[in-house]
């Protein structure tokens, strides 16, 4: 059944002018063979690497073939989102925090594989050369996430092409001068490209300045309650959706669905407000613990809660319902 699910799609993506639209079923499997990479679910030399051109003309046309009288609610408005967001600069930044590229030590036994992530580390290595003419910037915490993986290819590659790629990029980044802040806001366009994050996950419209004067007074009332950590979603049970970055799942509506005790509610404003610090009010790294510590959080969750905002900007928004119960 599966097979003959991605089987749809990859006629769809060979541009067979009859190909069918994609149900929700379909859309989600040709998606998930799509972004595999970015999963760390396939080592298949046959799969594309993430936002080569090839790449992005592929998942343009799965977003024009979906039928949207086949999606739920939900997965309409997750479909607008992933629309909306082509036109953002992720394709200069082909190596986002969320990736799972560094795929499972077999994958490395294939010399074929490895040549293929050769090539796309040059290419990575290209594109963030492009990027600067647009004025388009890693962050540092980007910069660290990249040379760490690039530590564990390094391991365990075993191919001259390969660590040939890896030891250029290594070069390259030791050279590369990240962008001052850590915030989408300060990427062209970036500004726009956080509100629909923010719109996206919240299912509301309205500025980031609004949103932070508005968590900033709900936390007053909760301002005597401690701190615990959020429902886990490890092994929920989500309903289907298209982003891979939410592993398939439809995280805002399993969010609406959690009871929320005091402590975790203030804990969810707090994540909101880091959130909106970063990427729409230009907090740094220092700045970021300074105003946790002086909530009670110690420097460890910070770091939690700073990497999640940096690895899912937005996402926090998932809980923007509690401020209603407040």
């Amino acid at each position: 059944m599966i097979k003959r699910i991605l089987s749809v799609g990859l006629l769809l993506l060979a541009g067979c002018s009859d190909a069918p639209d994609l149900n929700s079923q379909q859309a989600i499997a040709a998606l998930q063979q799509l972004n595999a990479r970015l999963s760390g679910e396939s080592s298949d030399t046959s799969q594309l690497w993430p936002y080569t051109e090839q790449y992005l003309k592929q998942r343009h046309d799965i977003y024009k073939a979906i039928a949207r009288s086949q999606l739920t609610p939900a997965q309409a408005q997750t479909l607008d989102y992933l629309i909306t967001e082509e036109r953002f600069v992720r394709r200069y930044q082909p190596w986002p925090m969320a990736a799972k590229i560094d795929v499972d030590a077999t994958a490395f036994q294939n010399p074929q594989w490895q040549h293929g992530l050769a090539g796309w580390l040059t290419y990575v290595e290209h594109t963030l050369e492009l990027a600067k003419e647009s004025k388009i910037f890693l962050n540092a915490v980007e910069v660290a996430h990249m040379q760490a993986q690039l530590g564990h290819f390094k391991d365990k590659g075993t191919e001259p092409a390969l660590n040939m790629a890896i030891t250029s990029l290594e070069a390259y980044l030791d050279k590369y001068t990240p962008r001052n802040q850590l915030g989408l806001s300060q990427l062209p366009n970036g500004a726009q490209w956080y509100q629909a994050k923010i719109n996206y996950y919240s299912g509301q419209v309205r500025s980031p300045i609004q949103w932070f004067t508005h968590i900033q007074g709900k936390q007053k009332s909760l301002k005597e309650t401690d701190v615990q950590p959020l429902p886990s979603r490890d092994s929920a049970q989500l309903l289907p959706d298209l982003d891979w970055r939410q592993n398939y799942g439809d995280l805002r509506g399993w969010a609406k669905e959690q009871s929320l005790s005091p402590s975790q509610r203030r804990m969810a404003l707090i994540w909101m407000e880091v959130d909106l610090g970063v990427h729409a009010h230009m907090w740094n790294e220092h700045f970021v613990y300074t105003a946790l510590a002086k909530k009670g959080i110690d420097a460890g969750v910070a770091t939690r809660i700073l990497m999640q905002v940096l690895t899912h900007p937005g996402q926090s928004f998932i809980y923007a319902g509690v401020l209603n119960e407040l």
